[in-house]
């Protein structure tokens, strides 16, 4: 008996694998924010983010121009309320982490944000109505598990409220994907140009504050040092939004042929290269606790993906 394949489900199998190698991309292009960061003499976290915005919006406008066909207005009006959801949810993120990391350790705040799959799986669920397969919820229970491998030796207790903080930072971004799934046939890419508009809202009106507070304390030196920022913090800052908005609008296209669960896996890459960055160029060797914590993410990953790609094979038909 003969046997021929039906080839209806095969593109869709490819725009996944696709999607998941873009998100993956993604990932590893945010993974060198924590090398940039390590570079840095030492500028306020909340500096960071402004400066950070500031070059999210100049990377990631002329993308609007170009796929505008010179008018960005179009883009922004095509995304509409969702575009502008999506942009305060992952600006929000990103806004959780770095208060987050002021209540609590980096390593605390790292594994919250390795629950963010989870977050998305149920809010596709609710949201949505997409249902998790298996094979996913097998893939995150190896990158949670590969998360806390990662982070242990740096994990505390007693620091609740950070913790509970940290929570929101994959929370939103789980928002985020959801929206983006919602709005897979429209194009998303106005969110990066959102994010960075409102990390800069955000972050400049803390800066500003804490400037205020302490001249009006009669610090005029404390406030001016808080302002101060170096030329070079300024410049790797300003590059820290260039990477930031790229991988937005990769992680944008990436997610139309996801779901918000397989689409924040697929992102997790940023925990796993961010150590490696810092182990190649500044020589700070990461433990082995953490190598083999970001090889069980990154077989989780592949796991994901090589499941997925089976599942949507067409079946074989006499």
């Amino acid at each position: 008996m003969s046997r021929v394949m039906s080839r209806e489900a095969s593109p869709l199998s490819e725009r996944a694998l696709l999607g998941m190698a873009l998100v993956v991309i993604a990932g590893t292009v945010w993974s060198l924010q924590g090398l940039l960061i390590r570079l840095m003499d030492g500028a306020d976290p909340w500096q960071i983010l402004l400066i950070r915005g500031i070059g999210m919006v100049f990377a990631t406008l002329p993308v609007l121009f170009l796929f505008g066909k010179g008018s960005a207005f179009s883009q922004f009006r095509l995304a509409g309320w969702r575009g502008l959801a999506a942009g305060a949810a992952v600006g929000m993120s990103g806004i959780f982490f770095v208060v987050a990391v002021s209540y609590t350790t980096v390593a605390n705040t790292v594994f919250m944000v390795g629950a963010g799959p989870f977050f998305a799986a149920f809010l596709g669920r609710i949201v949505l109505g997409e249902a998790v397969r298996r094979e996913t919820w097998i893939a995150m229970a190896l990158s949670l598990c590969g998360v806390l491998l990662m982070v242990m030796d740096g994990l505390e207790a007693g620091r609740l409220a950070g913790s509970i903080i940290a929570l929101f930072s994959p929370l939103c971004f789980a928002v985020y994907s959801v929206i983006l799934r919602s709005a897979s046939d429209v194009d998303m890419n106005p969110t990066a140009v959102y994010k960075g508009a409102f990390e800069i809202m955000a972050a400049g009106l803390v800066v500003v504050a804490a400037w205020k507070i302490a001249s009006a304390a009669g610090s005029m030196g404390s406030g001016g040092a808080y302002a101060f920022m170096s030329l070079k913090d300024m410049g790797i800052s300003f590059a820290l939004g260039l990477l930031l908005g790229l991988g937005v609008l990769i992680f944008t296209f990436g997610a139309r042929s996801l779901t918000p669960a397989e689409m924040t896996m697929g992102s997790l890459t940023e925990l796993v290269l961010s150590p490696i960055w810092v182990w190649l160029i500044v020589h700070e060797r990461p433990d082995i606790t953490t190598l083999i914590g970001g090889a069980i993410i990154v077989f989780a990953i592949v796991f994901q993906a090589t499941t997925g790609m089976r599942r949507s094979r067409p079946p074989i038909v006499p």
